[in-house]
């Protein structure tokens, strides 16, 4: 649904490290990038990653969860999320969601906090906040994890304020379908308190970071841990667009902009749209209609694509999933309901879905 925005000085950054063979050892991107974030994020520290699935992974590892432990999550959700977490031998407590922005809802998890459960995980769908100083005082009251799943929020806002700087580990995107792309890669970002046991964990589980700042004579083996860092080639190509970020969200949000108030004048499709997002301080990553049924979603899909439109469907709801939905008694209504009736709009074609929807 994006086709990624480059820059020419990624090349030349990359062209950079291929002549100088030493920056793989000494990652001088990386650590350029690690500083915008400790900049623009205060009061956290930045792991870059490979992915971002591999940063939620990595928090995983870092809240050391176990077999039995219950992470609150919603079903609308990409699997990666779920896999993180899955794997170690969580338990996955699948709530429902809230229509209007598609995002967990509190009430409902709430509801679903039992003497087991370790987190609580909130997506911010299409980069719009979810009810954060709601999960936030939720999580202090119980004791519990924080997990803010801003995948799609590099550039957006709530309350003046990045998203991701309410979480204790938050994790963003840069994968090919992101506002800001490097290929394949994330970021995890942790609030300073749990440092010391991340960056054991982002270092194969060994204290090699100690070392490296010259506070140990040698490192060991001191957990559980894997390889999770980004390549320097992939960091090379995301800093200058990290150091656009306001620029190009500025200009993806005209886009979104200009999209919604055409398709608010359409006599059909204006009943889709979702309320009052227009007025969030969003970054215009997702263009999302919900249908009122799934017969009119596809029908609508099916003629955008006949217009040579991308448009397609998102996430379907995991606890119907296959591989999950024999392991929860009650499904969520809201999340099965809508996630088969919302369907998407390529911003990267909004110039010619308006002149389409002018012509119609």
């Amino acid at each position: 649904m994006h086709y990624p925005v480059t820059d020419k000085q990624s090349a030349l950054n990359v062209a950079e490290v291929v002549a100088n063979p030493q920056f793989l050892l000494t990652k001088p991107y990386t650590k350029s990038c690690e500083k915008w974030f400790k900049e623009n994020y205060p009061g956290y520290e930045a792991f870059l990653t490979s992915s971002c699935t591999r940063a939620l992974e990595m928090a995983a590892l870092s809240m050391d969860i176990n077999p039995g432990d219950e992470i609150i999550v919603s079903p609308f959700n990409y699997v990666g999320v779920a896999n993180a977490f899955a794997m170690f031998g969580a338990t996955l407590v699948f709530v429902d969601i809230e229509p209007n922005t598609m995002n967990i809802d509190l009430e409902a998890a709430r509801r679903a906090i039992t003497p087991k459960t370790k987190a609580i995980i909130a997506m911010h769908y299409g980069s719009v906040a979810c009810d954060l100083d709601g999960f936030r005082l939720l999580c202090d009251e119980n004791n519990l994890f924080f997990v803010e799943d801003a995948a799609h929020c590099i550039g957006a806002k709530h309350q003046e304020k990045p998203l991701g700087l309410w979480g204790d580990f938050s994790v963003i995107s840069f994968d090919a379908q992101k506002n800001i792309s490097c290929g394949e890669g994330g970021v995890l970002l942790v609030k300073q308190k749990h440092h010391a046991v991340v960056e054991k964990v982002y270092e194969n589980g060994t204290d090699k970071r100690a070392f490296d700042r010259g506070d140990i004579p040698l490192y060991s083996w001191q957990c559980i841990g894997s390889k999770f860092a980004i390549s320097e080639y992939d960091a090379a190509v995301l800093l200058p667009l990290l150091q656009r970020v306001t620029e190009i969200t500025s200009e993806r949000r005209k886009a979104w902009d200009k999209l919604f108030a055409a398709v608010q004048k359409h006599d059909v499709l204006s009943a889709f749209l979702p309320q009052n997002l227009n007025d969030l301080n969003h970054n215009g990553h997702i263009f999302w209609l919900c249908a009122e049924s799934t017969e009119d979603a596809q029908y609508w899909v099916d003629w955008f694509k006949k217009n040579n439109i991308q448009a397609s469907f998102h996430y379907p709801s995991l606890d119907n999933s296959p591989f999950y939905k024999h392991q929860q008694s009650a499904p969520c209504q809201k999340a099965n309901t809508l996630s088969i009736r919302l369907f998407r709009l390529p911003l990267h074609q909004y110039k010619d879905i308006l002149h389409l929807l002018l012509a119609t």
